[in-house]
């Protein structure tokens, strides 16, 4: 055996795919486990970003607790900066089987704060969505070199911004890079598996998450005649990456042995993008002037600002987030122009101001509504957190991206949609594949959040 667990990652790929297509054999390995273990869903927070994931898998624990949901929220001074860097002393699960002598080996987890001294191997940044550095980073510090000067740099992606769908041409270079830098991957990760018994043995794939994004709507099962023409002339290229990626988890686990315990994972489900961030700046602005953000509120805001040297914020905040949400930060507004403090009920009732007019937006062409959902994380999710998250979560309804809504509080707003990426996430926490001892305590696994104390616990 050259791992006791073996865990593979399979970031942004979609649930319900994974789980319909092993189920009917179309992704053979994947079915193979299926039969000696189990699979089954996994929940996620509404609207969760995948660096809000990631943070739950490594930290072990839910959004409330790490607090994390954005790369980008502020620190204690009010700028904003990358979440992780409030997170140094912040311990992931396999720190706590380092401590306790297992030798581990990570590879590629997403959204990782800089790699720290394990007893085993680290390495991040090297092939995968949404890097925080500009270079791959490891532990032990030479590593990274060695792994790229080998198996190669990350290949050209259209991964980290968003994109419409590309053309032919990009489309075929796309899923060429996918190919490659998941071939490179593989290699490496066979070649690491190989050197020693592991423990634990994690690697991560960006692949399908990439192509989830760049080519979802040629894979909806509403695509229209055109997309459907157009994915049977690229050669289905979601499945394909799938397909691919499938065969990669054969390779690893035969490398394991057939006594390691396998745990494989996809983090979230797909769905047609939607968006309204090129008309939110419009609506914040006429939401604060109809929730009362006067001049004379303005004015002491600013001299508030000055004395403090920091600036008090509007009823209702724009935060950064994922296009197809929106999030905010809501200070109720202070009686008598900001000088005393907020009713004891005011935040209730901004938040249910706020809401009720998110909900009351349609699109001016359909008369669809623009919100599908209308959350509070930071009231709704427990943890010591929690009050980091944004207080409302306004997700947008799948699909849509309107050149004009309507409100009966606002008006009409108008702006030109942006360019976007096809596909992004959306309800749902993935699915979990597991066999072995693992499933013996499947009744435990019930977001991403708990399979690193699953691991802990095969560890023991």
């Amino acid at each position: 055996m050259t791992a006791r667990v073996l865990m593979v990652a399979l970031d942004g790929a979609d649930g319900t795919r994974l789980d319909r297509w092993s189920a009917d054999g179309s992704l053979p390995n994947l079915a193979k486990l299926r039969e000696r273990g189990l699979a089954k869903a996994m929940s996620a927070p509404v609207g969760v970003t995948d660096d809000g994931l990631w943070a739950s898998f490594q930290y072990a624990c839910g959004l409330g607790e790490h607090g994390r949901y954005h790369y980008l929220q502020r620190n204690g001074g009010g700028a904003f900066d990358m979440a992780f860097r409030a997170e140094a002393s912040r311990p992931r699960f396999w720190d706590s089987l380092s401590a306790a002598g297992r030798r581990v080996a990570v590879l590629d987890v997403p959204k990782c704060a800089p790699p720290r001294p394990i007893n085993g191997v680290h390495l991040a940044d090297w092939m995968v969505h949404g890097r925080y550095f500009d270079a791959p980073l490891s532990y032990p510090e030479p590593l990274a070199a060695e792994v790229v000067g080998r198996f190669g740099v990350a290949p050209r992606s259209l991964c980290d911004h968003p994109v419409p769908c590309p053309g032919d041409a990009e489309a075929h270079e796309l899923i060429a890079n996918l190919s490659t830098s998941l071939e490179r991957k593989r290699a490496a990760a066979l070649h690491l598996l190989s050197t020693e018994p592991w423990d634990l043995f994690l690697v991560a794939f960006k692949e399908a998450h990439c192509a989830g994004h760049a080519f979802w709507e040629l894979t909806d099962d509403g695509a229209s005649e055109d997309a459907s023409a157009r994915n049977l002339r690229l050669g289905d290229p979601y499945r394909t990456v799938l397909t691919q990626l499938d065969a990669m988890i054969g390779d690893l686990v035969e490398a394991a042995g057939p006594d390691a315990a396998v745990v494989i994972f996809g983090t979230t489900e797909m769905e047609p993008n939607g968006t309204i961030e090129h008309l939110l700046p419009q609506i914040v602005s006429r939401m604060n002037r109809r929730l009362g953000d006067t001049l004379a509120a303005k004015a002491v805001r600013r001299v508030r600002g000055r004395l403090t040297r920091r600036n008090a914020p509007p009823p209702c905040e724009l935060l950064p987030y994922t296009e197809n949400c929106a999030a905010f930060r809501l200070t109720p507004r202070r009686r008598v122009a900001g000088l005393l403090s907020p009713a004891p009920d005011e935040p209730g009732r901004l938040a249910d101001a706020v809401a009720e007019i998110m909900r009351g937006i349609t699109d001016a062409e359909t008369g669809r509504p623009v919100a599908a959902s209308v959350d509070r994380p930071s009231a709704q999710l427990p943890g010591g957190r929690s009050e980091t998250l944004p207080d409302m979560l306004v997700r947008i309804a799948s699909g849509l991206a309107p050149r004009a809504v309507v409100s009966p509080s606002l008006g009409r707003i108008e702006g030109e949609p942006p360019d976007m990426r096809p596909g992004n996430h959306a309800l749902g926490g993935g699915v979990v594949f597991l066999t072995g001892a693992a499933t013996a305590s499947a009744e435990s696994v019930g977001a991403i959040e708990d399979l690193g104390p699953l691991v802990q616990r095969l560890l023991a």
